[in-house]
């Protein structure tokens, strides 16, 4: 799986919950095959371990492999018109990703 994130090449849709603000992004990578990615922030997950969680397809994204997806985050960023859609939904994001593991005491 660590090795897939290099390979991301753009965000191909994004959304907000109404749950309380989960986060959900897509990103396609250089075969154009989608990979899903959220950040809970459902109100019923607050106070808990899964609040802020950020979890793929195959669950929880452990340290590492968040850290990978904020470089790839940043990448894309880099490479995305700022009056696409979900640009702003993209920096929102990377930047939760962030604080989050930062809150963990990470890098």
């Amino acid at each position: 799986m660590l090795s897939t994130f290099d390979s991301f090449s753009k965000i191909d849709d994004c959304s907000a919950s109404m749950d309380g603000g989960s986060l959900g992004i897509v990103l396609s990578d250089a075969e154009g095959v989608n990979h899903h990615f959220m950040i809970n922030r459902a109100i019923s997950s607050l106070g808990t371990l899964k609040f802020n969680q950020v979890s793929d397809a195959n669950g929880p994204l452990n340290e590492d492999s968040q850290i990978l997806l904020i470089t790839a985050l940043s990448r894309i960023r880099a490479q995305t018109d700022p009056s696409d859609q979900c640009f702003e939904l993209l920096t929102e994001f990377a930047q939760s990703l962030e604080e989050a593991i930062e809150e963990k005491g990470g890098n």
